[in-house]
């Protein structure tokens, strides 16, 4: 009785000292998550999720010129738009050949708001610029070409439309 009592306390012992030295590593433990850690023994809730690529992006460059005394400029696009769809409008920004890159709209800088709006009874986009410090039409006193980017998503009416950006779908 003594040789069955004794292997007992050393096989609870022996069961005790290997479940508490189990190390605790925290990490994402979803398999479907991208950054799922293989290594982690409890789930931190930091799991991230592949964003879905929209469905039916279109893409359209073109330029507007802004000419002195000129405070809104219309442009039609080529792309359809139906309501509900999610509209992104950026405008490029050059300050050397090596630093080049796209902002969204709406865009301000200095005194100058740029914003955009879609009509849809005359299906055109008016591209506006305000004073940013009194807040009235901001008049251009040279002419100016600005160079835009429009990206028209197709959206389903169930997925939420979360901020993203053209860089994002055209990578």
């Amino acid at each position: 009785m003594k040789a069955i009592t004794i292997t007992t306390v050393l096989c609870i012992l022996s069961a005790l000292t290997f479940t508490s030295c189990k190390k605790k590593i925290y990490g994402c433990m979803d398999d479907a998550a991208t950054n799922k850690s293989d290594l982690a023994t409890i789930d931190d809730g930091s799991c991230t999720y592949p964003v879905p690529e929209p469905e039916n992006v279109q893409i359209e460059y073109f330029s507007l010129t802004f000419n002195p005394g000129d405070y809104l400029v219309d442009y039609i696009p080529t792309i359809p738009f139906e309501n509900g769809d999610l509209m992104i409008l950026e405008r490029r920004i050059i300050l050397s050949p090596t630093d080049d890159y796209w902002i969204s709209l709406p865009y301000s800088f200095d005194n100058l708001t740029m914003n955009f709006v879609y009509v849809t009874s005359y299906p055109s986009i008016s591209v506006y610029c305000r004073d940013s410090d009194t807040n009235q039409p901001f008049q251009w006193t040279t002419s100016t070409t600005v160079e835009y980017r429009l990206a028209v998503i197709k959206w389903d009416g169930i997925t939420p439309v979360e901020e993203i950006s053209i860089e994002a779908l055209t990578e």
